[in-house]
């Protein structure tokens, strides 16, 4: 069996909480001090996840062993975007975004924003989405450099 995805359920935070937050001290740490990396680390704590799967609509990669990647929706907001570090060049981030399309085109969105941090701009950008702007979000009452971008999903 291949890689499925599939929605996340609350016995997943704790793996999610891990792959996001691994996954960010080596992503990140050159793009952020210490303190907005204290701050991002304790917005996905377990119980954060915890929270984000009630209210959001979190999707997993998944292989028959663990969790490879996640993505979720908020509304028409793309959120919660990582892939496992040992699993980056396989197609993963890919076929989440391309899932979560799909997904948001069945919920009648004509388009999908993001706030996407510096690492992961490009990555985006090869994905058809636009930059709209540079803006600082605070998180946690923490300033952070995000570049807000669009995408405008097909019609079906």
């Amino acid at each position: 069996m291949g890689v499925v995805i599939r929605r996340a359920a609350l016995a997943d935070a704790l793996e999610l909480s891990q792959l996001i937050c691994n996954n960010a001290q080596v992503a990140f740490k050159t793009f952020y001090s210490p303190l907005q990396m204290q701050i991002f680390l304790r917005y996905y704590d377990v119980a954060s996840v915890r929270h984000n799967i009630e209210r959001q609509e979190i999707f997993c990669a998944v292989d028959q062993q663990s969790i490879l990647g996640c993505v979720g929706l908020d509304a028409d907001s793309v959120v919660g975007f990582y892939t496992r570090l040992d699993q980056r060049g396989r197609g993963i981030g890919r076929m989440l975004m391309q899932s979560l399309h799909q997904h948001a085109q069945s919920k009648g969105l004509s388009q999908l924003l993001l706030y996407a941090s510096p690492a992961a701009v490009s990555f985006y950008v090869q994905l058809g989405y636009r930059i709209d702007k540079l803006l600082n979000v605070q998180y946690l009452g923490v300033d952070f450099e995000e570049t807000l971008m669009r995408f405008e999903l097909p019609k079906i």
